[in-house]
């Protein structure tokens, strides 16, 4: 699904405010976290696009994983 460093996956936009959108079809698991790795959201997506209203500004990771295989991205909230 993913190649190996996870480069076919991609978060937009980035930097966002209020909703992300991932270029991959399919049934998503999407964490969103901290960088200490504390989970702030948690979704299952199916139609691409997650809401992440009320994060701060800031950087944050964004797991996500589909199959089984897990990448995770930087985000960047406005």
């Amino acid at each position: 699904v993913f190649d190996k460093k996870g480069k076919n996956i991609t978060i937009y936009p980035n930097p966002a405010k209020d909703q992300v959108s991932l270029n991959l079809e399919g049934e998503l698991s999407v964490r969103i976290m901290d960088l200490s790795g504390q989970v702030l959201k948690e979704a299952n997506v199916e139609n691409q696009s997650t809401n992440i209203a009320g994060l701060k500004s800031g950087v944050y990771l964004v797991e996500v994983t589909k199959d089984g295989e897990k990448v995770v991205k930087k985000l960047v909230v406005e």
